[in-house]
């Protein structure tokens, strides 16, 4: 009997309670799900926005070093009939010695220009520091093998001998032997991360007859990236994939990672702990050399932070074998929304007790005339028949309908605001659906087997099918349905092994029904980590009319030509005949008297 007493009293509960704990589960699970979800959703659009950023940057970055790597080449092919024409006496060393010192003044990131020949002489000027001072340096027979150092003027001539370094042999050295870019090495000048490129010279018989070269600073490349407005966390390195740094945009002093035979020291040995974060955990996933050819996403903690990093190869130089590292921390972007997530935090906090606060007088208000009536039926239950009980009114019916509808409404705006966010997103996904399938030009996907994956609208109709359905029946290779000539296939295979990409390829393939079409194509190949082709992307142009323009104005030139030299001709025989001897002789056969001539004869 005391057991079925206490079990009695535990499954009952207070009519308050009752009427409030479900309202406020509801207000805490509303709130919890639209703030959790918004918070997602906020995440999710930043983490897009940060990765475009990461692209932005590393293609930014690519494009001044294509620049920047461009001019030693391009200071090289200038100076080939220099020396060729030094060769040939029309040019003399302090002439050229003149002509190297504009090119420094030109080109400020070039340290030094030279050209050592095979039979052992050299020349050179270099700069001194990062100031327009320069010197010339010379090893021919006048100075017995040794080099000599000499300063010089404003005009590029030489003055006074300042330094001899006895046996110098340019053959010797090391970007003398190589063709292109040399090692990274330190300037022995100055304690500055420098590079070479070198180009042999050869006679019209075959024969070397020396290396030009220019050396270039890596420091500019360095004050280039510190100046990237990024965020105030945020880095962007170049290393070699040993790990090596070639320049950083925090100011590193990368003269400390040179050992003393003027090389780069050991990897992910920065005194910065993010940089060296990085490089470790390169080295640690690649196992040493960091093999990266299409670009590498990863996270790193640095500073208790996590930082997303994305890596990506120098594709416009290959041959250097650098790596673009841009890294972001997650700080950047997120603490504006963890303040905003801490503020709605703090919000529904004070909303939910505000609530709960109503709630208990809205519950205490409904349950007075229960409990009034309680007591009125216990006073007639102790034989108080006397106790009037006054109707109760439904007021407080009413009032309890009216406190769950409005939690109910509330539920309701938290889904709408829910509901909104969705149908934002639905219409971006249709914008982007929208550009793709009304876009003029044909796009594509197609996989490594050559079937289509993926076209628009404009893409049937450029091929001439009826549906998507119908070409992707039909089309079973896609390269040799597009390219029906064996060259253009053969273009395009090159392309895509050599540069992962064809563009402004022009060629004619024809349509469904045989009808032959002019197109201009642009594709590249999207591989893995492991340089496995993926698919290929790419944009299909129909230039058939423009073709048709340009064969119609080169036939209206033609005809244009023609008219002038036919309008040529007439104004040279109007001239003719409108001249005084024209009309003279005209004039005297007009006067002649045909009988009178045939009777003399």
């Amino acid at each position: 009997m005391t057991g079925k007493t206490l079990g009695q009293r535990f499954s009952k509960f207070r009519l308050h309670t009752v009427l409030l704990a479900p309202f406020i589960l509801q207000i805490v699970a509303a709130v919890s799900i639209v703030g959790f979800l918004s918070f997602l959703t906020s995440r999710s659009s930043i983490n897009d926005l940060a990765d475009q950023l990461r692209n932005a940057l590393v293609y930014r970055i690519e494009e001044k070093l294509n620049d920047y790597l461009n001019i030693p080449t391009l200071i090289n092919q200038l100076n080939v009939q220099t020396v060729l024409n030094n060769e040939l006496g029309m040019v003399s060393i302090d002439e050229m010695l003149r002509h190297f010192c504009v090119q420094l003044e030109i080109f400020p990131t070039v340290n030094s220009i030279a050209f050592g020949r095979a039979d052992g002489n050299f020349i050179s000027v270099d700069r001194l520091g990062n100031n327009q001072t320069f010197r010339a340096a010379i090893v021919d027979a006048s100075t017995d093998g040794d080099m000599h150092i000499y300063s010089m003027d404003t005009e590029g001539d030489r003055r006074q001998l300042i330094q001899v370094i006895p046996d110098y042999d340019p053959r010797t050295r090391p970007w003398f032997k190589t063709k292109g870019w040399s090692r990274i090495y330190s300037y022995f000048s100055d304690p500055i991360l420098t590079i070479n490129f070198s180009q042999p010279l050869f006679d019209s018989e075959g024969n070397m007859l020396g290396v030009l070269t220019s050396n270039l600073s890596l420091a500019e490349i360095g004050v280039f990236l510190s100046k990237i407005e990024i965020s105030e966390s945020a880095q962007a390195l170049i290393i070699e994939r040993s790990g090596d740094i070639v320049t950083s945009s925090n100011s590193l002093d990368l003269s400390k990672s040179i050992d003393e035979e003027g090389h780069l020291a050991s990897p992910g040995d920065s005194e910065d702990l993010l940089t060296s974060s990085i490089i470790r955990q390169l080295q640690q996933e690649f196992d040493g050399s960091i093999e990266i050819r299409n670009g590498y996403e990863m996270r790193v903690m640095a500073h208790g932070q996590s930082h997303f990093v994305k890596v990506s190869p120098l594709t416009s130089h290959p041959e250097l074998d650098w790596l673009i590292v841009v890294s972001i921390s997650d700080s950047d972007f997120m603490d504006r929304i963890n303040a905003n997530a801490k503020n709605t935090v703090l919000l529904c906090f004070l909303a939910l007790s505000f609530a709960i606060f109503l709630g208990i007088l809205s519950s205490k208000w409904m349950t007075s005339p229960i409990n009034r009536l309680s007591e009125a039926s216990n006073k007639l239950a102790q034989g108080s028949l006397d106790h009037y009980v006054e109707p109760s009114p439904i007021i407080e019916i009413d009032n309890l309908a009216n406190s769950f509808n409005g939690m109910a409404n509330q539920l309701k705006e938290s889904l709408a605001t829910l509901e909104s966010k969705n149908e934002e997103l639905r219409l971006a996904e249709e914008n982007y659906r929208s550009i793709f399938e009304n876009a003029l030009e044909g796009i594509f996907q197609s996989s490594p087997d050559g079937r289509f994956i993926q076209v628009n609208p404009s893409m049937v109709k450029i091929l001439g099918y009826n549906s998507q359905e119908e070409l992707f029946t039909k089309i079973d290779d896609v390269a040799r349905r597009l390219h029906i000539n064996n060259s253009d296939q053969a273009f395009f295979i090159h392309s895509i092994n050599n540069q992962d990409r064809v563009q402004n390829f022009e060629y004619i393939t024809s349509q469904q029904d045989g009808t032959l079409i002019w197109v201009q194509e642009d594709t590249r190949a999207i591989r893995d980590k492991e340089g496995h082709i993926l698919y290929f992307e790419g944009i299909l142009q129909d230039i058939t009319e423009r073709k048709r323009i340009e064969e119609e104005l080169k036939k209206q030139l033609e005809e244009l030509k023609i008219e002038i030299d036919q309008q040529k001709l007439e104004r040279e025989v109007a001239e003719v005949t409108e001249s005084n001897y024209f009309r003279e002789l005209k004039q005297q056969i007009e006067n002649i008297d045909l009988d009178d001539f045939w009777e003399r004869k």
